[in-house]
C-alpha cells in the first residue's frame, strides 16, 4: 500500500433527503440479513477476523439498540434513584437528542454530526423492523444521485 496524502476521494450524494433515508434504510435490511447470515463470524476461535466483524460491523449495526438501552436506563436511573448525576445524564441525552433534531433549522457543524447520528441510526433501526418483516426480494429500486 502506498500513502498519498494528496489524495481524495468523492461519492456521489442523492439529492432527496427522504430518498437517502429510504436508501439507508435498505442498507441497514441488508445489513441485519447479513449479519444473520454469517452468525458463524460471531466465533472467536476466528481471531482477528471476528475482532473486526464485531467491531466494524456487528457494533456499528446493533447501535441503535445500544442508543435506546442508553436513553431508557439513563431515563429509569434518573426517576428511580435520587442522585443528581443520574438526572444530569438523562437530561444531557435528552438535549442531545433535541440539538440533533434542530439541525435542519439551526446548521452548526456539533449540530450537523449529532443530526447525522440519529439519522443514521433511526435508518437503521427502521431498517431491522423491515428485517423483521421480511425481505421479499434482493432487487431494489436506485435512488437517483448528484454528480459532483
Amino acid at each position: 500500500m502506498v500513502y498519498d496524502d494528496e489524495a481524495r476521494s468523492t461519492e456521489d450524494a442523492c439529492d432527496s433527503g427522504p430518498q437517502e433515508f429510504a436508501r439507508r434504510i435498505r442498507i441497514g435490511a441488508g445489513n441485519f440479513q447479513a449479519f444473520f447470515w454469517l452468525l458463524d463470524f460471531l466465533n472467536p476461535a476466528y481471531g482477528w477476523s471476528f475482532f473486526c466483524y464485531v467491531s466494524h460491523k456487528a457494533c456499528r449495526w446493533f447501535s441503535p439498540f445500544l442508543v435506546l438501552g442508553l436513553l431508557a436506563g439513563s431515563a429509569l436511573c434518573a426517576l428511580t434513584v435520587a442522585t443528581p448525576l443520574y438526572d444530569l445524564i438523562a437530561a444531557a441525552l435528552a438535549a442531545g437528542m433535541l440539538a440533533a433534531c434542530l439541525h435542519p433549522w439551526v446548521p452548526l457543524r456539533p449540530l450537523r454530526q449529532l443530526f447525522y447520528f440519529l439519522y443514521m441510526n433511526t435508518a437503521l433501526f427502521l431498517g431491522f423492523l423491515k428485517f423483521c418483516g421480511g425481505i421479499r426480494s434482493g432487487a431494489w429500486d436506485r435512488t437517483e444521485r448528484a454528480h459532483s
